[in-house]
Parts: structure tokens; sequence; C-alpha cells
């Protein structure tokens, strides 16, 4: 099979945690072509919806990261799957990558769905599951969210469209500059953010699900460093081993069939305590430790679950 993955550029990705680069690996070892592109190589062309697209041998080497075996320019059903895998932020190039590979091939071969990537904001997509989060309110309105404080004495604000943990911020009741922050964060009033309440557990880890075809592979926690609040492992964070919980497997099974029908089969699910806090969808990672700490290889999971899928939904094989 050929397998496209739209990402982001190839010599910006760590060789060793990268998740697209460990699934194209696995791609490769299971005998299939690898080729990737950028959002912007995807367009429109003649009627048809077209990519210019690079095949790739991957090597691990000291020097490259793969080594590029041809150039293509051709139409998207070239293709037998699609693996979407750019990193945040979900800008418009990746809105309209979505939209114009939603119109060139069926999304039954396209890993997570054009549809559901749209639909999934990383930070408000769990307001579908409101049982399960803590304490939530989205709003551009300092007023609000001094009157969320007051009721909760310590929370968190986050950017609605930020990844890695940057932007977030903790804030206690009597710290100083409280209005300030909350101004620069909200834009002035003009930009919502979302704002939950603190939860005291993150101490312990902030845990990361590796979620596939709406089930849990596995987890592991991530620590955060004595100097910072957050815990993801972009800002400074560590990661240690961590056991499936029954709250985990509740929370799974609680959101696996919104994940089903948005087409979002590999998904990160953060968790702290016993609450959903974030469903990470666009290029979630997490392989790398999960494999190290756990055994768990996701990457390899990951493509014989599109092969599966692939053979099932196509006449060609």
């Amino acid at each position: 099979m050929k397998f496209l993955f739209v990402m982001d550029e190839l010599h910006t990705i760590n060789r060793v945690r990268n998740t697209s680069y460990a699934m194209m690996e696995s791609a490769q070892n299971h005998q299939h072509q690898v080729y990737y592109c950028l959002p912007e190589h995807i367009g429109y062309d003649n009627e048809q919806i077209m990519v210019s697209a690079t095949e790739l041998k991957i090597t691990r080497n000291e020097k490259d990261l793969a080594e590029v075996l041809s150039k293509l320019y051709i139409v998207l059903t070239f293709f037998d799957a699609i693996i979407i895998r750019k990193d945040p932020p979900f800008n418009d190039l990746y809105w309209y990558a979505t939209l114009l590979i939603e119109k060139g091939i069926s999304s039954s071969r396209v890993f997570n769905a054009p549809f559901g990537l749209r639909a999934a904001n990383e930070k408000l997509y769990i307001l579908n599951f409101p049982q399960i989060i803590p304490p939530t309110i989205v709003t551009a309105q300092t007023s609000r969210i001094e009157e969320f404080l007051l009721l909760h004495q310590d929370i968190i604000i986050k950017p609605i469209n930020g990844f890695s943990g940057s932007g977030i911020f903790r804030i206690k009741l009597g710290d100083t500059n409280i209005r300030p922050l909350m101004e620069i964060l909200s834009q002035k009033n003009t930009v919502q953010v979302m704002v939950q309440k603190y939860i005291p557990e993150v101490k312990n880890g902030d845990r990361r699900m590796v979620v596939l075809d709406g089930k849990p592979l596995g987890v592991f926690a991530r620590i955060a460093s004595e100097h910072d609040h957050r815990s993801n492992i972009g800002a400074g964070g560590h990661a240690v081993k961590s056991m499936l919980t029954e709250r985990d497997r509740y929370i799974s099974d609680t959101i696996r069939p919104k994940l089903l029908s948005d087409g979002l089969s590999f998904v990160g699910v953060d968790i702290i305590g016993d609450y959903l806090t974030e469903i990470n969808v666009t290029s979630p990672s997490g392989v790398h430790e999960l494999k190290t700490l756990s055994g768990v290889d996701a990457a390899t999971a990951f493509i014989e679950f599109v092969e599966e899928k692939i053979l099932s939904n196509s006449e060609k094989y």
C-alpha cells in the first residue's frame, strides 16, 4: 500500500520521540511505500485534488532521517491511506488541507478524518463530556474569570488554540497582577480562554492515555519539573511508567462513541486525577514514551489498524 503522511517539515522533527516518524518507520517495516507532504502541497488542478509528494526510505542514520526516493505530482487517490499528522496550531492552512483532502478522497481512507479534525478543537472538544471534566468555563470576560477564581481559589487558564503547554498559567487567589494577566490572556476581553479549577493531583502526574479506535493502548504519566506547573514533555516535564485504572477505562468508554462518530481513530487523552482535561487529535504524541516505559508498540498497532481498515473498505484488495 501507499501511505501519504501530511505533516511538518521532516528536518524539524525529533527522530527519537516523534510519533509520525515512528509510524512512517512502522509502515515501511510492513512493506508499504511511504510518502510525505506539507499541507500546502495539496491543491486543486484540472478538476482533481493533487499533491506534490516525496517518496521516502526511512533510514534513522546520523546524517539523515530519510532518503528521498522520488518526487511526484499526483492525484490524491493514488494513495491508499492518508495520515494527517500536522502539528498544531489548527490554523487556516490546516483547515484548507482538511477541506481539500475531504474533497479528493473518501474519509474512510484518512486518519484522522478531516471532518473530525475540524470538529475537535483540542481544548473545546472535552465540553462534549461535562460529566468527566473538572469545573470549567470558556469566556473572554475578565470579570467572569475573577468570579471563577473567587469560587475555586486556584485556577488554570489556557489559550484555546494553544499546544505543548504553551501559554498555560496557574493563578491563585491573592496573587499579584491577576487582572493584568487575565487581560493579556483574553486580549482585553476579546478572545475566549478556557479556565479550569486547578487539580492538585497533577503533582502525581498529568497522564497521557494513547487511544486507538476508541480503546486505550496504554498510559504513562508526565511529571512537571520543580520550577514549572506544566507537565508537558515540551515544557520540560518527564515521563514515568503508569498503569491503566478503572477510571481511565470509564473515561475511554465515555468518549469512545463520539470519537468513532467523528472519525478520530488515533488520539491522545490527557487525564489529571479523575478528570479528562484534553483530547489531542491533530498529531497526538506519546508513542516513544509508551514503548520505552511499557513495551507497547502503538505505532505498529496503528499501522496494522490502518491496513485492516483499508482492506475492509476497498475492492482493490
